[in-house]
């Protein structure tokens, strides 16, 4: 006891020091700072629009790319279709097929194609066209010399179309306005619940031993301690929110990925982010109030908080 007795009073007078200062700065600058914010765009009631606006672009810009790879992915899939059935459909055995393979050579030779009689390679494509990223695939018969190298390019002349082979599948970004909106408060949110521990922390150091009456500063403490405790479970609550409401977007859009013919997923979405931006604006009134709460709490029971039997009974003391 003798050795940490001096260790509980220094910590207790660095928490007092911290505590005087949290009353009589931190909390008026915080107070401050969330005036400013509460005077932003972000939490006036048509900026919620905005970020429904945001999401129905996001979604219609991925629905847009993916049509686009999906029609890319189809004409190189006939475009194989048509080459395959020229190596295998029925052979090259008799007359008809040896003239079908002439004529196959003569077209293949007029787009810019090369047939060899003993190593045999039909290069099969649409007129040369100067690219780097184009790729080929060859294709053989097993009882045949006859192969077939398809150059794979875009079906359109157009140096701006995306080729099959560079595009990416697309994807759902998060909501850049509620994000915005979210790091806004976030600051603000995590210097009210490190307040309220560290308040917490204080008054439990500032609890005299058990004694039989004049208890009533203790009450007082103790209620103190509850409504801190009461403002730390809410700060941790909006970050669970935050939390679970991504995870709930993002079950959403997978399902908008493999079933996006059904609407009501991409209506639950946009409902979602304006839902969520609702919820963020309100919390930032709610910030406020907390704050104002626990300033008055600690500065009106200020007194019983640091002397809850009487200054002449206080061991605690620390003035």
């Amino acid at each position: 006891m003798d050795i940490i007795e001096p260790i509980v009073d220094s910590y207790r007078a660095k928490l007092s020091k911290k505590a005087e200062h949290i009353l009589s700065t931190s909390i008026p600058e915080q107070l401050d700072t969330l005036q400013r914010i509460l005077e932003d765009p972000k939490i006036e009631t048509r900026y919620q629009e905005d970020v429904r606006n945001h999401t129905i672009s996001t979604i219609a810009e991925y629905e847009r790319v993916l049509e686009v790879i999906t029609s890319a992915n189809q004409a190189k899939q006939v475009e194989m279709e048509q080459a395959l059935k020229l190596l295998f459909g029925g052979g090259l055995n008799g007359k008809g097929n040896e003239e079908k393979g002439e004529e196959a050579s003569e077209e293949a030779a007029s787009s810019s194609s090369k047939l060899s009689t003993k190593d045999s390679k039909i290069i099969l494509g649409k007129r040369k066209r100067k690219s780097s990223s184009a790729t080929s695939l060859t294709l053989g018969a097993k009882d045949s010399n006859l192969s077939i190298e398809l150059k794979l390019t875009d079906s359109t002349g157009d140096t701006d179309t995306l080729k099959p082979e560079e595009m990416e599948m697309p994807v759902i970004g998060i909501n850049l306005k509620i994000n915005d909106l979210a790091q806004l408060l976030k600051p603000v949110i995590l210097n009210l619940y490190d307040t309220c521990v560290l308040l917490r922390n204080w008054i439990v150091l500032l609890i005299p031993k058990v004694e039989d009456g004049n208890n009533f500063g203790v009450e007082v403490q103790e209620h103190c301690l509850q409504q801190l405790k009461i403002i730390e479970v809410e700060m941790l609550n909006l970050f669970e929110y935050q939390a679970a409401y991504h995870l709930e977007r993002a079950t959403i859009i997978s399902k908008i990925g493999s079933s996006g013919e059904i609407l009501d997923y991409k209506q639950y979405i946009y409902d979602a982010d304006e839902r969520q931006c609702r919820k963020l604006q309100e919390a930032a009134h709610a910030l406020r109030s907390s704050y104002n709460a626990l300033y008055r709490t600690i500065t009106q029971n200020y007194d019983k908080i640091t002397a809850p039997r009487g200054f002449s009974n206080n061991h605690l003391q620390l003035y």
